[in-house]
Parts: structure tokens; C-alpha cells; sequence
């Protein structure tokens, strides 16, 4: 077990998390169950043009953006990075200014009943608690996602 720091309505808390490989048979088979969601969220973005820190609190995770990387915040405030090549290939501009619209792609989620740390695909620990999601793309990328941030970004596709 690792602890790790979450910040969660504005109070942080440390919790014990069992680090994991989300390859690891256990989580093929619980994405055998898994249901297909959309990212639906409007987002706020900015593309720094210097090196700047960014602390995503929910999922204990420390990121830098470099110049040309965009700073996106989600509705319910989660902050991370993403590269312009990703960015652009995901987000679409809206007519207010830095406010841009996710281009869904499906991706397979499932929620996990226990706090886990893993290597994420950019290579920084990334943990999550209880009730969070654990991610998979289409791509063979899978990640963490908190709870609430799921919530407020996600749909769920009907089948």
C-alpha cells in the first residue's frame, strides 16, 4: 500500500492505495462488463506558451505543460494537460472565448470499489479513491477518473 494526497471539496485527505497495472488480467476482466460512455463535458481551456506545474488534485497527480500543451479544466474544476496534437484532435472550439466542446469518442468505463495508483499512459502515478472509474480507450490507454469529474464529463451510450 502507498498513501497518497487527494484533494476533495477543498479538503485534502491521504488515503492507503494498492498500486496496480490496469493491463493486469483482473481489469480485462472487469472491463468484460463495462459500459460505453461518451465525454459530452464543455470545457475551459488555454494553451501555455511557458512552462507551467499543474496539480490535479482528485486523482493525486502532478503534470507539466509545456509551450504549445493546453491547461483544460472541466466543469467541476479538475484541471489537467494535454498536448496540442491531442487537444486539437479532441476539443472544438465554441464561440466563447477558451470554452471548448469534447469530440466524443466511446471509451469503456467501470467504477472501482477500492483506492488503486497506477502508471498512467503519461507516465506519473495517477490514484484514485473508491467509486472512482477506471478508463479505457480505444487506443489501449486506461486511466483513472474521480467520481464526480466522471459524473460531470461523461454519458453513458445506450446500447
Amino acid at each position: 500500500m502507498e498513501k497518497q494526497k487527494f484533494e476533495i471539496n477543498g479538503k485534502t485527505i491521504e488515503a492507503d492505495c494498492e498500486r496496480v497495472d490496469l493491463h493486469a488480467p483482473r481489469f480485462d476482466a472487469l472491463l468484460e462488463g463495462a459500459s460505453s460512455y461518451i465525454k459530452v463535458a464543455e470545457v475551459q481551456a488555454v494553451q501555455v506558451t511557458t512552462e507551467r506545474e499543474v496539480n490535479t488534485l482528485l486523482d493525486a497527480t502532478t503534470n507539466t505543460a509545456k509551450p504549445g500543451d493546453w491547461i483544460v479544466t472541466n466543469p467541476g474544476g479538475e484541471q489537467y494537460v494535454n498536448t496540442n496534437e491531442y487537444f486539437q484532435s479532441h476539443y472544438l472550439a465554441t464561440d466563447k472565448e477558451g470554452v471548448f466542446n469534447a469530440i466524443g469518442e466511446p471509451i469503456l468505463a467501470v467504477q472501482v470499489n477500492e483506492n488503486l495508483v497506477c502508471t498512467a499512459p503519461w507516465k506519473l502515478d495517477q490514484a484514485v479513491l473508491a467509486g472512482g472509474f477506471m478508463i479505457a480507450r480505444p487506443d489501449g490507454q486506461r486511466y483513472f477518473c474521480e467520481e464526480n469529474a466522471f459524473f460531470t464529463t461523461y454519458k453513458k451510450l445506450e446500447s
